[in-house]
């Protein structure tokens, strides 16, 4: 068997956790997926709700975001204490949350994102973007290409300021949108005299899986390496992108597909 795709060791902390956890449901649908995903949350949120800092140190105001044929929301995460913050002017993190662009919402990463708000001191955009298979591809993506030209335009409502950094982000599906929308800002006339900063892509998925350049295919192998990976499996991955109906090689932007 070639060494390259030996499936590797898990994590001793994580496999103890896993050795003592119930097996995970294994829903039929993807309403039922989102039932238990809701189920997660809330636990996490529970677990979370300590550590949040205190409700005097930032404030929450949920704005609405014009989208082809309606509107999404905005969470917006604002830092109270002007530390670092010339003139009172914040920096600035517009987020998009995971979930294989058909499950999960800005709820999954809100707590996360108060404590980030207020311990590095910069005011957060947690974009709830519509979800597939009701919202098919590329609705995704110009939903957070919408959020983030609204950030652009209203920073000002946030307390912040993109010349002192304008920074797009997200994990797993959230990664593939915030490497999407900065390729499609970077040649946006929209964009001149406030470019992004920066960007931060957890755990992203940037290439459709039949979409590898032939160059890269010996190196791109995580996907088939962790085919059987606890809570993310090959088989859910599938899924998902039978669910968006995103095109293989879309003619907007997808990271490394030309």
């Amino acid at each position: 068997m070639d060494s390259s795709l030996q499936t590797p060791s898990l994590d001793p902390e994580l496999a103890v956790l896993l050795s003592h956890a119930s097996p995970p449901p294994t829903p039929t649908s993807i309403l039922e997926q989102r039932e238990v995903t809701k189920g997660y949350i809330s636990e996490l949120q529970e677990k979370l709700r300590p550590s949040l800092p205190a409700e005097s140190a930032y404030r929450v105001e949920d704005h609405f975001v014009p989208v082809d044929g309606g509107e999404i929301v905005a969470r917006c995460l604002v830092p109270t204490e002007e530390r670092n913050a010339p003139n009172g002017q914040f920096r600035v993190l517009v987020w998009f949350h995971g979930g294989g662009f058909c499950d999960g919402s800005l709820h999954i990463d809100d707590f996360y994102l108060r404590k980030i708000c207020v311990k590095y001191n910069v005011a957060v955009v947690n974009v709830e973007y519509r979800l597939a298979p009701e919202f098919p591809f590329p609705t995704s993506v110009n939903d957070a290409y919408a959020a983030l030209k609204w950030t652009a335009e209203n920073a000002s409502l946030l307390s912040a300021s993109i010349s002192r950094g304008f920074i797009v982000a997200g994990v797993s599906a959230g990664g593939n949108l915030a490497a999407a929308v900065a390729l499609r800002a970077r040649d946006d006339p929209f964009f001149t005299g406030r470019k992004l900063s920066g960007q931060i892509l957890q755990i992203p998925q940037v290439i459709h899986p039949d979409a590898k350049p032939e160059q890269y295919k010996s190196q791109l192998l995580s996907l088939e390496i962790n085919k059987d990976a606890p809570f993310l499996t090959r088989d859910n991955i599938d899924r998902y992108i039978v669910l968006e109906r995103r095109p293989i090689r879309p003619r907007i932007l997808r990271p490394f597909s030309k």
